[in-house]
């Protein structure tokens, strides 16, 4: 355990379900007291925290002044906002900046919300991305379409994966409920073959990344799985590292949405957190990401740059159907081999939907060294043995 006289301190983290466990693992492997913010009295996270605060964590005012209260405020020296909603993270750039600890600056959530300013940064520096329109002129829409054949539909602000994307052509009713009474945000289409860069930022560079190949389930949008990518790391580090530069990024994770398209590598969006699960993928690899966050923002190790090179593997396991989760299988039902890792992100008598989002996948498996074809049948046969009534 790393104490380095941080018995007395104290981490924030905005949210307590249960993806913040192995935050919290990390936070308290170091000797650091742990503050939970979450609306929900029961959340899975409550029985990790030494202070629980029953609070929304879009409420920044009411969290500051329960830190006073409880006598910690001065005392806290990291926040952990490890989420996708975008009132949450607005809140922690408001709490660290109230605090003066390391955190997002107000100006860096514009690019990782409106995918506009996004798109604007990557042309101004040269990196490329698709060709856009933003719209409500259908006649404007209508010749975007035509001339590129098939477009993405998503919002211009926000958007939680692939919910809210939509592909469009010229066969698509506009005046559908899905686009009625919206401003259109439209991309040209360039393929499926994407990627995802993700890594930790701190003083102004990148410290750590990796880069993996999104697996999409046949026929459809929905991610199957992730495989790790080494041949075109380092120019797509390089493009990272520009737009990095030109975010004035600093003391974060960082992940790049990229599609290749003709031989060339196209960044199509930007968010603040990994990507879904890339997290458990490092554990796998031996890397406790959380715990690089701390020990290099506290600096209580030397920060070193590092470079993942190992070829690693993740495939999602999804319900067949809607139902209650009845039974989950074990690891020794299915293989015997002891390189591979299964996670479950519900549990026995949990509610499951078979609506094909990345948020309804029930855990994923792992192996290192192993083709997406081989992983994907032991996934098939983790989902099988899934019992749901």
């Amino acid at each position: 355990m790393i104490k380095n006289n941080l018995e007395k301190k104290w981490a924030i983290c905005l949210g307590g379900s249960a993806s913040k466990i192995p935050i919290l693992r990390s936070i308290k492997a170091r000797g650091i007291n742990c503050c939970v913010v979450d609306r929900n009295p029961n959340c899975a996270c409550k029985y990790y925290a030494d202070l629980f605060l029953n609070i929304s964590t879009f409420d920044y005012d009411c969290i500051i002044e329960q830190l006073k209260k409880s006598k910690i405020k001065d005392d806290v020296v990291i926040l952990f906002a490890y989420t996708s909603l975008m009132q949450a993270q607005f809140s922690a750039s408001r709490i660290s900046e109230k605090l003066n600890i390391p955190g997002w600056s107000e100006s860096i959530l514009k690019f990782a919300w409106d995918k506009i300013a996004f798109k604007n940064l990557c042309r101004k520096i040269g990196i490329l991305t698709p060709e856009s329109i933003i719209s409500n002129n259908i006649d404007e829409i209508k010749h975007f379409i035509e001339k590129k054949g098939r477009v993405v539909y998503k919002p211009r602000i926000g958007g939680v994966g692939s919910e809210s994307v939509h592909f469009i052509d010229s066969s698509t009713n506009l005046n559908s409920t899905i686009y009625k009474d919206k401003l259109f945000f439209l991309e040209e289409y360039l393929g499926n073959e994407l990627y995802s860069l993700d890594g930790l930022v701190v003083d102004h560079k990148i410290i750590f990344n990796l880069l993996t190949k999104k697996i999409m389930r046949s026929g459809s949008r929905i991610i199957a799985g992730f495989i790790s990518c080494l041949n075109k790391w380092d120019y797509l580090t390089i493009q990272a590292e520009k737009l990095i530069k030109a975010m004035r990024l600093d003391n974060t994770f960082f992940s790049f949405d990229i599609i290749l398209h003709n031989g060339s590598f196209y960044f199509i969006d930007f968010g603040l957190l990994l990507d879904c699960e890339i997290d458990r993928l490092l554990a796998y690899a031996d890397i406790d990401v959380f715990g690089l966050f701390i020990d290099y923002i506290l600096k209580l190790t030397p920060v070193e740059k590092l470079k993942f090179n190992r070829k690693v593997a993740m495939a999602f396991l999804y319900p067949y159907k809607d139902g209650i989760i009845k039974k989950l299988p074990n690891l020794k039902d299915i293989t015997l081999d002891p390189n591979i890792w299964v996670e479950f992100n519900k549990n026995e008598n949990d509610r499951c939907e078979q609506k094909g989002l990345v948020s309804d996948k029930i855990g994923h498996v792992i192996r290192e060294n192993i083709c997406w074809r081989d992983l994907q049948k032991i996934a098939n046969q983790f989902e099988e043995k899934i019992i749901i009534e």
